[in-house]
């Protein structure tokens, strides 16, 4: 059985390598916007490093950017996670379609990274609130993003995504997220270089009796139309 740790209440935090730049903080609802600004960590610089939650309907969404990270030292790893708890949609039954995307815009250097993204079913935020990460995944959610790896200059981008089916869920639950970056070197003057952005998004998918009433009154609308116009070429 796995032990699990939890602070007081907090709906969202952002961290690099366990510490808190941004939260951890209480949210009336999902949909904010959290920054942090500069986060030096060692050799490291991490700049604009920002998280958009939203709940709108049947889609939950979580996004995560750094505007660039730069490393001036020996070659590291970054840990970044970001969390907001208290969604309450899209529920399953019916299933919902799990998105998990990663993008690496490579500046400088060797960089790399990879992506976990977690629908946390007991509403826990990612560490430092809550260690481990996601010890509560929804059945079927998204599997881990592959490993992007990049050289740069030039500079070059690249995504992956991708995808699962999560056939039970219920409110509350949180969206988390667990970016590693690993930083070739840099110098003083070069510092390797790279900008991360990742996505998480959750869809409701139509049953299909719900599909099946949708086509048949599609069908009878477009039997009416023909109706109308063919009496109104008739009079």
């Amino acid at each position: 059985m796995l032990a699990f740790s939890t602070a007081a209440r907090a709906d969202y935090v952002i961290s690099v390598n366990g510490v808190a730049c941004a939260g951890p903080t209480v949210s009336a609802t999902p949909n904010i916007t959290a920054v942090c600004g500069v986060v030096n960590v060692g050799s490291v610089t991490v700049q604009v490093l920002s998280m958009t939650g939203s709940q709108t309907g049947n889609v939950s969404e979580q996004e995560g950017s750094t505007l660039l990270i730069k490393n001036f030292g020996a070659a590291t790893t970054l840990t970044i996670d970001l969390g907001i708890s208290n969604f309450t949609a899209p529920t399953a039954p019916p299933s919902i379609q799990d998105s998990s995307g990663l993008t690496l815009n490579n500046q400088v250097g060797t960089n790399s990274a990879t992506l976990v993204s977690c629908v946390e079913t007991m509403n826990l935020l990612p560490p430092p609130v809550t260690t481990p990460f996601c010890a509560h995944p929804a059945p079927g959610q998204a599997p881990a993003n592959p490993t992007i790896t990049l050289t740069g200059p030039p500079v070059v981008t690249s995504s992956n995504q991708t995808m699962g089916i999560i056939t039970t869920l219920g409110g509350p639950f949180a969206l988390d997220q667990e970016i590693r970056v690993a930083l070739g070197a840099g110098t003083a003057t070069t510092p390797s270089s790279t900008i991360v952005t990742s996505s998480q998004i959750l869809t409701a998918v139509p049953e299909p009796g719900s599909i099946v009433l949708l086509g048949g009154a599609l069908v009878a609308i477009a039997t009416i139309f023909r109706k109308k116009v063919k009496a109104a070429r008739q009079s």
